[in-house]
C-alpha cells in the first residue's frame, strides 16, 4: 500500500492535499492532549488504491512532477560532508536548518549543526555548529519550533542519561541559545528521542522504548502554553505504532498527518522506510499508515520533516550518488 504525497499549499486543508490508502482495520481512541483543537475537517479523500504501483515506479523520473506526488528526491549538497548528515528541521520561514552532522568541529560525537539563507529561495550557506548547545557526547535529533526560539534534541549528557528529550530556548532569532535543560515531563528511565512539535508547538511527538511500548514507539504529550510544563506522554493513539519500530514522528502543519519511519515494517522497500498516516481530526486516532511514495527506496531513508509551508520534504538517506554515509534530501510536494 502507498501514498501520495500532494501540494499542501494548494489545497484549503492538509487532508485535502493527500490520498492514503484505506483500511477497514478497528481502531482504538485514547485520550488526546487536552489542548488539541478541534477546527480540522471530519473527513478526507482516501481514494488510493489498495494496491500500490510497482515498487520500481515509486520514485519520479527526474524533472518530473507527477499530479498529486513529489518530484524526485535531490541532495541538500550544500549541507553534505563525507559523515553522517541526519535529522533536518526548519524554521517555518525555511531560512534556518538544523540538522545532526557527526563532522567534525563540534564538541562531541554527534552535534546540532546550523545552516542559514537570506530567502527560502537561496542555497543555504555553510553549516556552524550550534553555539552553547552542544557537549562533549552525543546531541542529536533537533526541532526548532516554527518561530525559531525553541530547539529540542536528544542527548546523552550525565544529567540524564542516553537518550533523554533536552530543550534551548533564545529570546530572538538573533540571540544565542540559553544552557539546555532536560524536559523532564517526557523523559522516562527508557531511552526518549525524536521530538517533533506541533506548528503551535503545544504538542510534542517522540520516539520512546518505554515500558507499554514495544521496541520503540510514538509517544505524544501537550502543553497548554509555551511556558508551562507538557503532560505525561501517552502511547499515540491509532494505528501507527506496531511490533516493529516506530521512530522520527513528524507531524503536519494542521496535525492531520504523520510522517515516521519504521524498521523491518511490511511492504517498506529498505532497512528504514518512511511512512504516513492520517487521522480526521487533532483529537482521533492515526489509521494504517501507508508507504510514503516517491521518497523511498531499496537503501535506507528516515527521519522526515515536512516544512510548515507545506511544499517540501526533506529527509535523510543512504541511497547510492550521495556524498557521506547518510546525507539530507528534500522533495518538492507536487500540485
Amino acid at each position: 500500500m502507498t501514498v501520495r504525497l500532494l501540494s499542501l499549499l494548494a489545497c484549503s486543508t492538509l487532508a485535502a492535499c493527500f490520498r492514503v490508502g484505506s483500511s477497514s482495520s478497528h481502531v482504538d481512541s485514547a485520550p488526546a492532549p487536552d489542548h488539541a483543537q478541534q477546527d480540522a475537517p471530519t473527513d478526507a479523500p482516501m481514494d488510493a488504491p489498495r494496491d500500490g504501483p510497482a515498487r520500481d515506479a515509486l520514485l519520479p523520473e527526474a524533472g518530473v512532477c507527477p499530479p498529486g506526488g513529489v518530484t524526485q528526491p535531490v541532495i541538500v549538497s550544500e549541507l553534505s560532508s563525507t559523515f553522517t548528515d541526519r535529522n533536518p528541521t526548519l524554521t517555518e520561514d525555511l531560512l534556518e536548518i538544523y540538522f545532526t552532522t557527526t563532522r567534525p568541529g563540534g564538541p562531541g560525537g554527534k552535534d546540532t549543526w546550523v545552516a542559514t539563507r537570506a530567502s527560502a529561495a537561496a542555497p543555504f550557506g555553510a553549516p556552524q555548529v550550534v553555539a552553547g548547545v552542544n557537549w562533549t557526547g552525543e546531541d542529536s535529533d533537533p526541532e526548532i519550533s516554527s518561530d525559531g526560539l525553541e530547539l529540542f534534541f536528544a542527548s546523552d549528557r550525565p544529567s540524564s542519561g542516553w537518550g533523554h528529550i533536552h530543550v534551548t530556548t533564545r529570546p530572538s532569532r538573533t540571540a544565542p541559545f540559553s544552557a539546555p535543560l532536560a524536559v523532564a515531563a517526557v523523559n522516562s528511565i527508557k531511552g526518549d528521542y525524536d521530538p517533533s512539535l506541533s506548528k503551535d508547538a503545544l504538542t510534542i511527538y517522540i520516539s520512546s522504548s518505554r515500558p507499554n511500548g514495544n521496541d520503540s514507539n510514538i509517544w505524544v504529550a501537550g502543553r497548554a502554553s509555551r511556558s508551562g510544563s507538557f503532560s505525561t506522554p501517552v502511547v499515540l493513539p491509532g494505528l501507527v505504532n506496531s511490533q516493529y519500530s516506530e521512530q522520527d514522528p513528524a507531524i503536519s502543519a494542521n496535525g492531520l498527518f504523520l510522517l515516521f519511519s519504521s524498521t523491518g515494517r511490511p511492504g517498506g522497500m529498505g532497512g528504514v522506510d518512511i511512512w504516513v498516516a492520517w487521522r480526521k481530526d487533532k483529537t482521533g486516532p492515526f489509521a494504517a499508515p501507508a508507504l510514503a511514495a516517491g521518497l523511498g527506496s531499496t537503501a535506507e531513508q528516515g527521519s522526515a520533516f515536512l516544512t510548515r509551508d507545506g511544499k517540501w520534504v526533506y529527509f535523510f538517506s543512504d541511497r547510492p550518488g550521495g556524498v557521506g554515509g547518510d546525507d539530507i534530501y528534500r522533495a518538492e510536494l507536487c500540485p
